[in-house]
């Protein structure tokens, strides 16, 4: 209700902008205009765009050291979750016709899936080691290095727009 009557009074102030001060609402417009097409050019949002307002070449240089220093868990999660996030989501984008069905479909694959690839996996894994007990361990800790890897994938991601931001605004030569 709030943001529907805080919307409502907005809607009010620009007709009355409009009304008052055509070339002022005309220029409004524009300016909303550009800036509207230049997050659609760059693929990104309004909350990455107010992130790289803040940005700084020194922030962005930690955040790199940063990235390269959990590499490895990224790596680790990945090579462990890729197959049964991947394989079952192509075949299924291609197989489900009604993509209302397509999370209800991902969740029970993903529920039958995930741990009988983390069995194969471990399977393997006690067939390169010989150790019953590293098998083991590695079973179990599969799906909390998947998470770790989806929570850095997003900060990779953070990474990469920030720096295109950077990048675009001029800030940041290149």
């Amino acid at each position: 209700l709030h943001r529907f009557l805080t919307d409502r009074k907005l809607v009010e102030q620009l007709e009355k902008t409009e009304k008052a001060n055509p070339e002022k609402f005309l220029a409004m417009t524009n300016r909303c205009r550009n800036y509207f097409d230049s997050i659609h050019r760059l693929r990104t949002t309004d909350e990455e765009i107010v992130v790289s307002q803040n940005s700084s070449f020194a922030g962005l240089t930690a955040r790199l050291i940063g990235a390269l220093i959990i590499l490895p868990f990224f790596l680790a999660g990945f090579i462990f979750n890729a197959l049964p996030f991947f394989i079952p989501r192509e075949i299924l984008r291609r197989k489900v016709k009604n993509t209302t069905f397509l999370s209800t479909f991902n969740f029970v694959v993903g529920l039958i899936g995930y741990p009988l690839f983390y069995f194969v996996q471990t399977v393997v894994i006690f067939v390169l080691t010989q150790s019953g007990i590293i098998a083991l361990v590695s079973f179990f800790l599969m799906p909390f290095v998947g998470k770790l890897a989806w929570e850095i994938l997003v900060f990779y991601r953070r990474i990469y727009t920030e720096i295109r931001l950077l990048l675009f605004s001029g800030r940041l030569k290149a």
